[in-house]
C-alpha cells in the first residue's frame, strides 16, 4: 500500500495499479526509440540552441521521461553544447532530472507534491522514482489526485514558488 495512507492508499494503489504497470512498460529505454514526437522536440531544441538560446523544458509527469530522453540525445550530439539546455522538472515520476543542478534547487532540481496521489503510486512501481520534495497539504478541490501542473502545482504557493525559482536559477 502507499506508505502512511492506510485503506485510502491501498484503494488508491488498486485503482492506479494497470495505469502505473501500462506506463512501467511504456518506458522502457527503447520507448522511445522511434517516438516522432521526441524526434520533433530535439529537433526544435537543437534549433534553438543552435541559434543561441536558451531552453527550460518544463516538464510535467511523462513529460519528464521525454525531456530527459531529448537531453540525453541532444548530449550525444556535437551539434549543440548544453550549457543553455536545462529541465525544470515537475511532478516526475522518473528517477533522475538529467539537467545540471544549480544553487536555487538545494541539490533537488525537481518539484513534487508529498500530496501527489500519481508519484505516490509511481514510487510504488518505480522504487527509484524521486520522493516528493515539497509539502503542501492544501487541498484543491478541482484537482483531488494533486497531481494536475495548474490546478494542484501552480495553485500550491510553495511548488510554484520551487518551479520559479529553478526557472530563474536557470536563466541566470
Amino acid at each position: 500500500s502507499i506508505r502512511g495512507a492506510g485503506l485510502a492508499g491501498s484503494v488508491i494503489q488498486a485503482m492506479l495499479g494497470d495505469q502505473l504497470k501500462n506506463m512501467a512498460r511504456s518506458v522502457e529505454a527503447q520507448a522511445f526509440a522511434n517516438d516522432t514526437d521526441l524526434y520533433d522536440q530535439v529537433g526544435f531544441y537543437q534549433a534553438e540552441l543552435a541559434a543561441g538560446r536558451r531552453v527550460i523544458v518544463v516538464s510535467h509527469s511523462q513529460g519528464n521521461f521525454y525531456a530527459n530522453a531529448a537531453h540525453a540525445r541532444l548530449s550525444s550530439s556535437s551539434v549543440v553544447t548544453m550549457d543553455r539546455f536545462a529541465i525544470v522538472s515537475v511532478a516526475t515520476p522518473a528517477s533522475n532530472v538529467a539537467t545540471a543542478p544549480i544553487p536555487e534547487c538545494d541539490g533537488k532540481c525537481y518539484t513534487s507534491l508529498t500530496t501527489d496521489l500519481i508519484v505516490q503510486g509511481a514510487r510504488q512501481v518505480f522504487p527509484d522514482t524521486l520522493a516528493p520534495n515539497v509539502t503542501d497539504l492544501t487541498v484543491v478541490d478541482d484537482d483531488i489526485k494533486s497531481h494536475a501542473f495548474r490546478d494542484a502545482y501552480l495553485a500550491s504557493s510553495p511548488a510554484r514558488t520551487q518551479i520559479f525559482k529553478q526557472i530563474r536559477g536557470y536563466l541566470g
